[in-house]
């Protein structure tokens, strides 16, 4: 028996033997992968390949039409709402508080005085808010509107916004509220009748004249503006007293963005007649 401490040695063939039967027992790689297909070598399909392009076609279409009924979408977005601004605008129109001179009214003392006093209107279906007016008068000997040549335009006061503003310190707006389709007498001058007389001699004019700032009840709006302004024309009679007529003054009788074109009338009047000095 040989001592199993003592080791053997190999035979010759052995190691040999065991390799070759290692590798055996390892599969071949190369026989596990399939082989490669050539996708050219596979059948065409017809019916695929037109399915496939109408689909295509079909995605085109429906994205291009999604996008025209954007656009179309967001056009009739803008019309409606140009149109609701128009409607507010309108109904603002119709409803809202509109303020004019509507006469002026003469009321004749037998004794001491003729009074003045203007006759707003409000013709709106709304009450006016914050409303201010302003009231002047101007009773001159030498007013003579018939006179040629002149130095201000005939039959009208100087602007009634720029003269109110400039002496409201001294004689502030006064403060009222006018209810829909609401009339009422605001302010007023007393003139002795003497003085009247004498203005009916001389053919000479006076002015009843002012000015009112309002707002709407509608928000958003802008503060409105009304001008007016009556020419007092005194008359003699056969037995020295005179009688009253009266008359709408050449400008002055505006309201809101008409107001512009109305001073811008009367400004060129005025350099009309007063050109400027020729350079010598």
């Amino acid at each position: 028996m040989p001592d199993k401490n003592y080791p053997t040695k190999p035979r010759k063939g052995r190691a040999k033997h065991e390799a070759w039967a290692s590798q055996r027992r390892q599969p071949d790689r190369n026989l596990e992968k399939p082989p490669a297909q050539n996708p050219k070598t596979e059948p065409d399909n017809p019916l695929a390949d037109a399915i496939s392009n109408s689909i295509k076609w079909a995605t085109w279409v429906i994205a291009f039409s999604a996008i025209c009924s954007a656009v179309i979408a967001y056009y009739q977005w803008g019309a409606l709402q140009h149109s609701d601004q128009t409607t507010r605008e309108s109904f603002s129109a119709v409803q809202r508080a509109f303020v004019t001179g509507k006469d002026l009214q003469i009321v004749e003392n037998p004794i001491l005085y003729w009074f003045f006093s203007i006759i707003l209107e409000n013709t709106g279906n709304t009450p006016t808010k914050n409303m201010e007016v302003c009231f002047k008068s101007g009773f001159s000997l030498t007013e003579l509107n018939d006179t040629i040549p002149r130095k201000t335009p005939s039959f009208a006061p100087g602007d009634p916004e720029k003269i109110c503003n400039q002496e409201k310190i001294v004689w502030p707006f006064q403060r009222i509220v006018l209810a829909p389709k609401g009339i009422i007498p605001v302010q007023g001058v007393g003139i002795p009748k003497k003085y009247i007389e004498e203005m009916a001699k001389n053919r000479s004019d006076g002015y009843i004249y002012g000015i009112a700032y309002y707002d709407d009840v509608f928000s958003g709006s802008k503060k409105h503006i009304t001008k007016f302004c009556f020419v007092v024309i005194p008359v003699a009679e056969p037995d020295g007293t005179a009688k009253i007529e009266r008359g709408l003054c050449q400008y002055w009788n505006c309201a809101d963005d008409e107001c512009d074109a109305d001073k811008a009338a009367y400004d060129t009047a005025l350099k009309s007649l007063n050109p400027p000095d020729q350079p010598k």
